[in-house]
Formats: structure tokens, sequence, C-alpha cells
């Protein structure tokens, strides 16, 4: 009975919730050392790790537990530091407990309305066949949706594709003009191109403010809805990273609802595609089924509204019965053949990039014999045992192709990753590639990013520094020990993906190695210059592979840089 009423009920309080900023309490409650909810406001900071770096005696603490996973690679031996530090009344802030609320509906309720949604797309799938596929795309000018769109516009069974363009990026162009400077970064024949269109909206409004005209269109002919836009911007504040994450995903799955729920619809999936990191920082692993508050907190409020997002997509999805399937991309990096990013500079791409250009200051401001010298002094903050758990961008691709045809993946969550690479590999990666050595992150956080900061604006690079400092506040938290591990196994079972997943160490040097010859290092932005060089970049790749027999990928540094020397753009 309580069921029924909450599903009557559940359009116009869904309505009134999801169009306005929540606080975290409308989800999260605190609860005392017996598991009894606390009342009191949350504030969106409290859930932050970084809201916990407090006093001189928590500092001993973090160094004391930090400098021992640093040295010895046990992270149990941090872990019981870290233990004796609350003993000892460190980390009293700390001490705080939070979950998430309960589900508003039973799990078996839950159970049995994914098995109808199972049954419902296999049927609306097979109606399908022999007919080709319509999709719907927000983001599709990102980077996973630009190599998304270059795959499904090679697809002889994709018939048609249609790309919400943010109304904030027309600036006086229409839609079709844009889209056209997005077609032109993609390799593909012209007869190809023809079956992409491009319409204007804007997915924090209701039905993406689009024309009606459109919609009905849409309404007739998507077999597929694929929502890719988010905000990753680590550093903008909660109220903005709701509205772009959470308020979206709502009207995302309103939009694909409609979709859906349109007469004689041939709608069949929404593809939602959220993050691994929705989980946060846990001391356990991480399952695809269950969606548990972390146990060290969330790095950023990216974290913070993509879980919170997440939650909202699995409840509409329950209570309206919207075929969606959530896939869970970890940290993207580049294609894993070629290292190609269309572009990205962000997360990982961004460190790279930053140690890259210290790199090459150093070499500028120093003889040859002393980079290695001066390099021990810029340090790049990280704890060799952290784990961090990277995809390649075509594994991704591979993924949201694949869950185009299947509907056993319906109300399912699937990780999208590689296992993780510890951090003292991806160090390994950038000493041999850019001599750049590592640090303990408490040291480098108190004493020596301070004095980079300095070292730069004294060589007149103040807005280099200012960028700088900003990564270190975004990348730090992910270098420390205690990361999280996200099961996985769902992109196989499900999608059928192949068990075996890409070589990390491999594109790892390809992503440097690309990063510093196409981008170098972030400095080229121009989007049609980039396509222009990874599209040589990918050629001349290919080439040496089939000259030496060895992937590019493969080869040691000095060996590789003897053939990139011969790479004109």
């Amino acid at each position: 009975r309580h069921s029924s009423m909450l599903r009557a009920l559940w359009p116009t309080v869904v309505r009134r919730f999801a169009t306005q900023v929540q606080p975290p309490s409308h989800f999260i409650e605190r609860v005392d050392a017996k598991g009894n909810p606390v009342q009191g406001d949350i504030t969106p900071e409290q859930l932050l790790i970084t809201h916990y770096h407090g006093s001189a005696w928590d500092a001993v603490f973090e160094l004391l537990s930090s400098s021992a996973s640093h040295r010895t690679g046990n992270e149990d031996l941090a872990r019981a530091i870290h233990r004796l530090g609350k003993r000892l009344g460190a980390f009293k802030s700390k001490h705080r407990q939070f979950r998430f609320k309960p589900m508003p509906y039973a799990p078996l309720e839950a159970t049995k309305v994914i098995h109808e949604l199972k049954t419902t797309a296999a049927q609306q799938l097979h109606k399908r066949q022999g007919q080709p596929l319509q999709l719907f795309v927000t983001g599709g000018n990102g980077f996973i949706g630009l190599d998304l769109l270059q795959a499904v516009g090679a697809m002889d069974n994709v018939g048609g594709v249609t790309c919400l363009l943010w109304s904030g990026e027309l600036k006086g162009r229409t839609p079709e003009e844009v889209g056209a400077s997005v077609l032109a970064r993609l390799d593909l024949p012209a007869p190809s191109l023809a079956k992409f269109k491009f319409v204007e909206g804007d997915v924090t409004q209701p039905q993406f403010a689009m024309a009606p005209a459109v919609l009905a269109e849409l309404q007739a002919t998507t077999t597929h809805m694929i929502h890719l836009a988010a905000s990753v911007s680590f550093e903008d504040p909660y109220e903005k990273m709701y509205k772009a994450n959470v308020t979206a995903t709502h009207y995302a799955s309103e939009f694909a609802l409609a979709l859906q729920s349109s007469p004689n619809s041939p709608f069949v999936n929404f593809i939602a595609t959220e993050t691994c990191f929705i989980h946060g920082r846990h001391d356990q692993i991480c399952t695809e089924q269950d969606l548990v508050f972390p146990s060290d907190f969330f790095n950023n409020f990216y974290e913070v509204t993509k879980a919170l997002a997440s939650i909202e997509s699995h409840q509409f999805m329950i209570h309206n019965k919207l075929r969606t399937i959530a896939l869970c991309p970890a940290i993207t990096i580049g294609n894993s053949e070629t290292g190609n990013n269309r572009g990205d500079t962000k997360v990982i791409n961004a460190a790279a990039n930053t140690l890259g250009r210290i790199h090459q200051l150093l070499h500028r401001l120093f003889p040859n014999w002393m980079v290695p010298i001066a390099a021990r002094s810029v340090t790049f903050p990280c704890s060799s045992t952290g784990n961090m758990d990277l995809v390649p961008l075509d594994r991704v691709t591979e993924a949201l192709v694949a869950a185009l045809q299947c509907p056993l993946a319906t109300g399912e969550r699937i990780h999208l990753t590689c296992g993780g690479i510890t951090i003292g590999d991806i160090q390994g990666a950038w000493m041999e590639e850019l001599t750049s050595y590592v640090s303990n992150p408490v040291t480098h956080r108190t004493l020596i990013r301070p004095l980079l900061l300095l070292f730069l604006r004294a060589v007149g690079e103040a807005k280099f520094a200012d960028a700088t400092d900003r990564l270190f506040n975004i990348f730090c938290v992910y270098s420390e020990w205690g990361q999280p591990q996200h099961a996985y196994g769902n992109d196989v079972r499900l999608l059928g993906l192949s068990p075996n997943r890409p070589d990390l160490h491999r594109v790892l040097r390809l992503m440097l190695r690309h990063n510093r010859t196409v981008q170098e290092f972030g400095r080229i932005r121009d989007p049609l210059e980039l396509a222009r060089r990874e599209k040589k970049w990918a050629a001349y790749v290919k080439e040496v592979h089939q000259a030496t027999g060895v992937h590019p990928g493969d080869m040691p540094a000095k060996q590789w840089l003897e053939h990139e020397k011969r790479l004109v753009f």
C-alpha cells in the first residue's frame, strides 16, 4: 500500500525537488555509532576528505601513515597508524558517520521491476530486427562523445544520430554550423556524415528546452538515448555541479521517459553514463550492485553529485519503469593503440601536461646534467601504493556501442575499468619519460608545493603557477594511499566485451608520448588542428609498429624518441 502511494505521489514530489538544488540531507543522513539517525544540517563540505585535513596533530598522523605506505608499500600498516591516531585524539572531526538514505521501495519490488524492464527491452529490440537504429546523444561534442560519433558513424546498423548541442555553446551560430565543425573533427566519408543531425537544447531545463516539433520527431524515431553530458570541472562549487549532474540527470531521465512513453514508440533503452567514482573513497572493494556511503568520504563535488545523480537515476528507473543502463567508466585516458584522446586535457591528462611543461622549463633553465638534480625539487605528490582505476577511451566507446544491443544490461550498473594500476607504476612511466620524481603527499602539500609555486612565479611563470596549484588541489586526493578498488565483470558478462583488458602500462606511455607530440603538453588547443595531428599520429604509430614489429607503447623512451624525431606535422 505504501509503495502504491509513493508511486502515485512520485511525479509531484520529484518535480518539486529535482528542479532546485537540494542540500546533501535530501539524499544523506548522519548517524551515530549505533547506526541511529542524528538530526542536523549536513554541509556539502562535510562530505569531502579535504574537509578533514585539520589540526597539526592530525597532520602528524597523516604524515606518518602516508610515509609508512609510501616507503613500505603496506597500506595495512598505514591504516594501523591511522587507527592509533584516532585513539590518541587525532581526526576528531572525522568521527562523523553518514549513510545514504534508504531507497523508497523494497528490494524485492526493485528486482521485479528490473526483470520486467529487461523483458520489455528485449521485446523492443526484437521488433527492430532488420531496421537501422536511431540514436539521440547528449554531450556528443565531448571527448567520449566524439569517439562514440566516430564509431556509430561507421556502423551500417545505425541509420541516424541526433546530437544535442547546449544553447550556450552556439554563440550566435546555428546548430548546423556548430555541428559541421564537430563533424570536421571525425574521420568519416561523406555518406556517413549525412546520418548526423544537430539540435539546440539545455540539459538543465525541462524537456531540454527543445522545440516541440523536434521533440515529436524524436519520439517517433529514437531507439536509444545516450546521456553523456556532465560537468567534470572538479573546482566548481556544489551548487553548480548539482545542476550540471543531478538536475541534468533528472531531466535526461524525464526526456527518455517521454521517448519511451509515446504511442507506438520504437524506444529500446536509455543509456546513462556515470562514473566508478560514485563510490567515493572506500577501504573495501566497491561492488557494481551496491552504492554505500564511502568510509573515507569523497574527493570532490564531482564525485558527490555523480553519486547523488546515480541515486536519482535509479529511483526514477524503478518508479517510472524507465529502461535504463548505467555505465560507470573509471578515469578515461587515451586510445589503447594510439593514445589519441580527442583533445582532452583534464584529470590525468592535466597532470601529465603539467609535468611535461615543468620538465621542458627545467631544460630551458638548466644545462642537461643539472636537470635530474633540479627535478628532485619539483616532485609530484603520490603514494606508491595508491591505486588508480583507469580505462582507455576505446574501451568506453566499445561498451556504449555494445549496450545498444544488450537488453539484459537493462537495470544494471556496469563498471568500466581495466582493474587499476598503482601510482608507483604511473610514477615509473613519468620518471622514464619526463624525469619526474614523487614525494609524500602530506610533505608535498605542506612544504614542497609552496616552494615550487614560489619558484615558478620567480621565473615569470605566474599563470602557469596558478594552473599548477589548481591541478595539485584536484589531483593530490587521487594520488594518496587508500584509494578505492572497483569490482568489475558486468562489462564482460552483460555487454560481451573482451575479458582481455588493455595493458595500462602501454596506454600510459602512449598518453605521455601523444601529449608531448600531438598536444605539445596542452599548448595546442585548436580542435581542428588537434584532429589533423591525431590522424597523422595514429598513422605514424601504425607505421612504426609495422616496420619494427614492436608497438610504440612498448618501446623504451630512448628508442621511441628516435622515431618521434622523424614525425613532422
